[in-house]
């Protein structure tokens, strides 16, 4: 899984659980008060799945995200976990599909107009 964790931090996909190779989203605020989507790939026999990719919107685009979706800046991770949970269809995901949903995210954030900042991580 990831490394940090996150401030107001929602679930927003995962794979099944049965599946040896899978992801995770979660979305949140960093330390800085940034709005985070995380998407945590996992690896039960340990052999890939080091890295994890996150989006950050720095506070100052969140805020305007907020405005452009009538919700206040704390209201965001419940909002995106309203907007992109599938809970009825998590359970049974494979990598792809939660894959899927993350970059629906991102296409979700260039509608609005919000820069992001894509970066690559290695576990610790």
């Amino acid at each position: 899984m990831k490394d940090e964790s996150l401030l107001f931090e929602r679930h927003i996909a995962s794979s099944d659980d049965d599946l040896e190779i899978g992801a995770d989203i979660t979305v949140g605020f960093n330390d800085d008060k940034n709005f985070v989507i995380i998407l945590a790939p996992w690896d039960y026999a340990g052999v890939g799945a080091n890295r994890w990719c996150q989006a950050i919107v720095e506070k100052e685009e969140a805020l305007v995200l907020a405005s452009k979706l009538r919700v206040n800046l704390t209201e965001l991770p419940d909002t995106f976990q309203s907007k992109f949970n599938n809970s009825h269809l998590s359970d049974m995901m494979v990598t792809w599909e939660v894959e899927a949903i993350f970059k629906e995210i991102l296409d979700f954030l260039l509608k609005y107009k919000i820069k992001y900042k894509l970066e690559h991580k290695k576990r610790r």
